[in-house]
């Protein structure tokens, strides 16, 4: 079912700067479309953010985040009572509820993350770094986005540069096929059971 696939090139991202100047937010994707951030009233959000500044997150109640550290010389994730996220290598990623305070410290300079939210008790989702060298098949489950971050690498004959994505939707079947020389990040969101219990908090690098 190659013909239900989505191209989201880099330059269609919506960029949104952030209103304390620390940075700005590229929106790749959020479902269900025409919602938003600021209204909460999305089920799950993929997007890539410039981090310029340290300082605080904004606090997303009832959500749970992962967040992965694509350039720059790294960042630590402060959380309040809970702990410290180090991201200090490429693809470095921290997962945790967008309940706690995140207070943020940057190494040295400004980086680039890939952020993954997603609505507590309805999905889950999961990121994958995905090589590719040469050609190779990756198979389809639940809804499935790749993000390009590194060269060039075609999905069913699609090329894929650095920040563009695609998303196969929900209800696809089979195979992706993938050529090139590169790497992708590969998201899965999983939807959950109106009638399964709700993921605790968690945290993870």
């Amino acid at each position: 079912m190659a013909g239900d696939l989505l191209y989201l090139p880099a330059a269609g991202h919506r960029v949104m700067p952030w209103a304390n100047g620390g940075g700005s937010t590229a929106e790749v994707a959020i479902f269900p479309p025409g919602a938003s951030v600021s209204a909460r009233d999305f089920d799950w959000r993929i997007s890539m953010a410039r981090v310029e500044g340290d300082g605080p997150f904004s606090a997303l109640p009832g959500f749970d985040r992962i967040l992965t550290l694509m350039a720059g010389p790294g960042i630590t994730l402060e959380a309040a009572g809970q702990g410290r996220f180090v991201l200090d290598r490429a693809y470095a990623k921290a997962e945790f509820p967008g309940d706690w305070a995140i207070a943020a410290r940057l190494h040295g300079g400004p980086i680039d993350d890939l952020n993954v939210m997603t609505r507590r008790g309805r999905w889950l989702a999961s990121i994958d770094i995905l090589p590719v060298d040469g050609q190779v098949r990756i198979e389809r489950r639940a809804v499935l986005i790749l993000v390009g971050l590194e060269g060039a690498v075609s999905v069913e004959g699609r090329p894929l540069g650095p920040r563009d994505a695609l998303l196969a939707p929900e209800g696809g079947e089979g195979w992706l096929s993938l050529a090139g020389n590169g790497i992708l990040a590969a998201v899965t969101l999983v939807r959950v059971a109106a009638d399964a219990p709700s993921r605790a908090l968690f945290t993870h690098v």
